[in-house]
C-alpha cells in the first residue's frame, strides 16, 4: 500500500511527501516527483519480495469479491512497479529517459507471466464499493469515446473531429471489439438510440444515433461511440455496472503484456516476443491481423499504441498517462497536478497550477 500510494503521487503530482513508519512527521519536506517514483518502485519491489517468501491468501472482502494468493500479490506489485516507471514521463523527451530494460525485468514477473489474471474489485451499487469511472462512463447516456479514438477503430465511418448532427454512421470495424456497433435490445434503442445487438456486435464499443451532451458547451466532446465493455448485462441493466454493480479491473494482465512489449521495443529487446505480447489482445480479442517481428520496431510501436488506446480504456487514468508521455495531450492540458490548494493554505504556501497559459508540468528533475 505504501508503494501504491507513492506511485499515485508520483504519477499525478509535481511533488509530495515520502512517508512511512520510519519518518518523523515533524520534519516532513517535499520530494520531487522523480524521488517519489523511485521510492514507490523500491516499496513495490520490497512488497513483491516479502509476498513471494510468505504463503497466504487475501480475504475476499478486501476487494469485495476476489481473493489473491501471495504469488499473485507479488505479481501485482511487479506490474505496478513496471507501470510506475512507464507511466511516469510528462513528455516524449522524458519517455526516452525511462529505464525500459527495468520495465521488462518487472513486467516479465508481472500479472501476465505464468497464468494471467486481472486485479479486480467488485462494485456494490456504490454503497461501499463504487467503480465510479465505469459508473459514469460505461452508460451511453453518461460517457462517450473521443472521436479520435473512434476513428482509430473505424476510419471510414467514425469521423474526427465531430462532423455535427446527425453525427457519424453506424460502424463496420474490422476490430471485433467494435464490429457493427450494435448493442442492447429494442427498449434500449428507444431510450438512447442504439440498435439491437446482432451477431456482429462488438465486445467493447457500441454506437448510438443520439449525441446527448449540451450543444451550448461545444461539439468537441460529442461522439456516437460508447465504451460498454464492462457492462456484462449487455443491456444497461441497473443490476450491473449501469447501477454501480459488478467486477471492474484496477489492473489487468493485458496491461502487463503491453508494458512488457513496450519495454522490449524501447530497449532493443526481442521484437518477436513483443509481437506475441501485442497479439494476445490484438488477435485474441480484436481479431486483427497478427503483428510480426519482421515489420520493424516503428510499426510494432504503432500497433502497441493502438492496443493501449483500445484495450486499456476504462482502467483508471492509463489513457491520460499514455497520451501524456508521447506529447499527445490537447494543448493547454496540465500534465500533472500541483499540491492541492487546501494543503497549500494550511502551510501558508502560494497557490499555483500547471497547464493552460502556464507550463504543462514541473521541470524534469535531475
Amino acid at each position: 500500500m505504501q508503494g501504491a500510494s507513492l506511485s499515485g503521487i508520483a504519477l499525478n503530482y509535481d511533488k509530495g511527501y515520502i512517508v512511512d513508519e520510519t519518518v518523523d512527521l515533524a520534519t516532513l519536506a517535499y520530494s520531487d516527483r522523480k524521488l517519489l517514483r523511485d521510492a514507490a518502485v523500491a516499496k513495490l519491489i520490497d512488497a513483491a519480495t516479502v509476498a513471494k517468501a510468505t504463503t497466504f491468501t487475501t480475504p475476499a472482502g478486501w476487494t469485495n469479491g476476489r481473493s489473491y494468493s501471495n504469488d499473485q500479490v507479488a505479481r501485482i506489485a511487479y506490474t505496478m512497479a513496471a507501470a510506475t516507471l512507464a507511466y511516469y514521463p510528462r513528455s516524449a523527451a522524458e519517455n526516452a529517459q525511462v529505464n525500459w530494460g527495468q520495465v521488462v525485468t518487472y513486467a516479465s514477473q508481472g500479472m501476465s507471466s505464468g497464468t494471467p489474471f486481472d486485479f479486480v474489485f467488485t462494485g456494490d451499487g456504490c454503497s461501499s464499493w463504487c467503480p465510479e469511472l465505469q459508473f459514469w462512463f460505461a452508460p451511453l447516456d453518461g460517457g462517450r469515446v473521443h472521436t479520435r479514438v473512434a476513428n482509430l477503430l473505424d476510419p471510414v465511418t467514425q469521423l474526427t473531429p465531430w462532423p455535427g448532427n446527425p453525427g457519424t454512421a453506424k460502424p463496420n470495424s474490422p476490430d471485433k471489439r467494435m464490429g457493427d456497433g450494435s448493442f442492447g435490445d429494442e427498449e434500449l434503442q428507444d431510450y438512447i438510440g442504439t440498435y439491437p445487438r446482432t451477431a456482429n456486435g462488438g465486445s467493447d464499443f457500441a454506437w448510438s444515433g443520439v449525441a446527448p451532451f449540451r450543444p451550448d458547451r461545444g461539439s468537441y466532446h460529442q461522439s456516437n461511440i460508447g465504451h460498454v465493455r464492462y457492462d456484462l448485462s449487455g443491456n444497461h441493466d441497473p443490476t450491473g455496472i449501469y447501477g454501480g454493480f459488478g467486477p471492474v479491473p484496477v489492473m489487468s494482465a493485458a496491461q502487463n503484456d503491453l508494458l512488457w512489449a513496450e519495454g522490449l521495443l524501447r530497449s532493443s529487446g526481442s521484437p518477436a516476443t513483443a509481437a506475441n505480447l501485442i497479439n494476445t489482445t490484438r488477435v485474441g480479442r480484436g481479431g486483427l491481423p497478427a503483428a510480426t517481428a519482421g515489420e520493424g520496431v516503428a510499426s510494432l510501436i504503432s500497433k502497441l499504441q493502438y492496443e493501449q488506446e483500445i484495450e486499456l480504456m476504462g482502467i483508471g487514468a492509463i489513457p491520460f498517462y499514455n497520451r501524456r508521455r508521447i506529447d499527445g495531450l490537447v494543448p493547454g492540458t496540465p500534465a500533472e497536478m500541483p499540491v492541492p490548494a487546501l494543503e497549500l493554505g494550511i502551510l501558508s504556501e502560494p497557490i499555483y497550477s500547471w497547464g493552460g497559459a502556464s507550463p504543462r508540468n514541473s521541470p524534469t528533475p535531475p
